[in-house]
């Protein structure tokens, strides 16, 4: 803002930005090994206001929940996706399976918004991917809830499984949906892993 002399006014272009605190530290995050936030505008401008693109979309839920794109990453040399309950897909590719949640049992529905897998499977799923030959795993959800129930059921089955609260990335869908579009890495994964 300017004055000029009689009141303010604006001397660029105004920007409304309806994306959550989050969503916005996570994409400015992805950029930071080059600088603070004026250098990184100044030397990234058109890439890094891509997110004028996604931002006045209103934020998605469902009954309640955001809708989100949630990743979280640990560590299990052993896994046996029969432990968890429920009747899963699986695909399998080299040493990398992914199981996805096709049915729950009744099992499931004793841990943390378990009940939402009866009333809003399958926007409560979740995917889990395994590498058999690292024992990297990791968690992939849409929505915190998914996260809560997934994780509960994985530290139940497997006590020495640390896992944190909330996941490690929680983005809003439009934002995910940016990132894969952007030249920044070739996934949203290797992105965040390379940046952090």
């Amino acid at each position: 803002m300017l004055s000029n002399g009689e009141c303010l006014q604006t001397a660029g272009v105004i920007r409304y930005n309806s994306l959550t605190r989050s969503d916005f530290n996570f994409y400015r995050n992805l950029f930071e090994p080059y600088g603070n936030l004026d250098s990184i505008i100044n030397t990234y401008y058109p890439k890094f206001f891509m997110l004028d693109e996604i931002s006045t979309l209103p934020v998605v839920q469902h009954r309640g929940n955001l809708v989100l794109y949630t990743w979280q990453e640990f560590t299990l040399q052993d896994f046996d996706i029969t432990l968890l309950g429920g009747k899963w897909a699986t695909k399998e590719e080299g040493d990398l399976v992914s199981y996805t949640l096709s049915e729950p049992d009744d099992s499931m529905l004793a841990v943390p918004h378990g009940e939402l897998l009866r009333s809003d499977f399958p926007a409560m799923s979740f995917t889990l991917y395994w590498d058999t030959s690292t024992g990297s795993m990791a968690i992939n959800t849409t929505a915190l809830a998914s996260y809560s129930i997934i994780a509960s059921l994985l530290t139940r089955a497997y006590p020495e499984v640390v896992l944190p609260k909330t996941p490690k990335i929680a983005i809003s869908m439009a934002l995910a949906s940016l990132l894969d579009r952007l030249v920044l890495g070739p996934s949203l994964v290797q992105v965040q892993d390379d940046h952090g």
